[in-house]
């Protein structure tokens, strides 16, 4: 197994929020394709396991303020009682996937890329089906063993997807907040401040993630917001009347019309004119 130690989460409501998250999606998810959590302990200093959090901890239901009140009480008592860590105990994984593609001399061959891509679609469809969206992500958010099974980590950004489970404290991060997913697998409509998202974020990413195995590099290496809007629009063209009427961020929409309109590339020739399934595979999950 693998032990995680949970950090400082009471530094801030988000940081605490995040720490809450993953342990609530993770303990009540169970697929061969994800990470799964086996347990969480406190230790009292060093060594020895102390206290167990259970589903007193697990199963409470707080609004943002009250997470990181819990929490960041929860730490003081650690502190009063010398338990000062905590962990969580997760399979063992060998390599991340940003360590295969990166870490190889040799690029991956057709055989691995489609046994990951198709064990990273699985996961996400059970994730889906359930109404979250991970929504960050990305190779080093996918964890490999030698076997080429791949597993799908870090749920600090996950979220209910569906509008009817969301309560209010929760309504203004999912259809407001458009920082999330690392910049170079964030989602147009993330990235152009649109009023909601969905699973669709996760496909986008899975389109990046995917190009990266076949180029062995970001397909949008972009280091700002405006830097990878501009990337995006060069590759794929401007989006549609349509998309930008429904753009709220002024400066982003400003930004999008006066890039003018640009030809997209053809995707043969980003992909190194790789095969038709390839190229079919990445316009269907990178459409524009």
């Amino acid at each position: 197994v693998a032990i995680k130690k949970i950090g400082h989460a009471s530094a801030t409501p988000t940081l605490a929020r995040r720490t809450l998250r993953e342990i609530r999606v993770l303990r009540h998810v169970q697929h061969d394709n994800i990470v799964s959590m086996r347990d969480i302990f406190r230790t009292r200093g060093p060594l020895g396991i102390n206290v167990y959090l259970g589903d007193s901890f697990l199963g409470i239901s707080l609004s943002a303020k009250e997470t990181h009140m819990f929490i960041k009480k929860s730490y003081k008592i650690d502190q009063l009682s010398g338990i000062i860590r905590k962990f969580t105990v997760m399979d063992l994984m060998e390599y991340s996937l940003h360590q295969v593609i990166h870490g190889c001399s040799n690029e991956l061959d057709d055989y691995l890329i489609r046994r990951f891509l198709y064990q990273l679609l699985m996961g996400l469809r059970y994730l889906h089906t359930a109404g979250i969206a991970h929504r960050d992500l990305k190779p080093s958010n996918l964890l490999v063993n030698s076997d080429c099974s791949l597993r799908i980590a870090d749920f600090g950004m996950a979220k209910l997807a569906m509008k009817d489970h969301i309560d209010e404290a929760d309504e203004h991060c999912f259809y407001m907040t458009q920082h999330v997913a690392t910049l170079p697998y964030r989602a147009p409509e993330l990235l152009y401040v649109m009023p909601e998202h969905s699973t669709a974020v996760d496909m986008w990413a899975v389109g990046c993630i995917f190009a990266e195995m076949i180029l062995r590099r970001e397909l949008f290496p972009g280091r700002s917001v405006s830097g990878q809007i501009k990337i995006i629009l060069t590759m794929l063209g401007a989006p549609s009347q349509k998309i930008l009427d429904e753009i709220r961020c002024e400066r982003t929409r400003r930004l999008i019309e006066n890039f003018g309109d640009h030809a997209h590339r053809p995707w043969p020739e980003i992909m190194y004119c790789r095969e038709r399934e390839v190229t079919n595979c990445t316009t269907f999950v990178l459409g524009h």
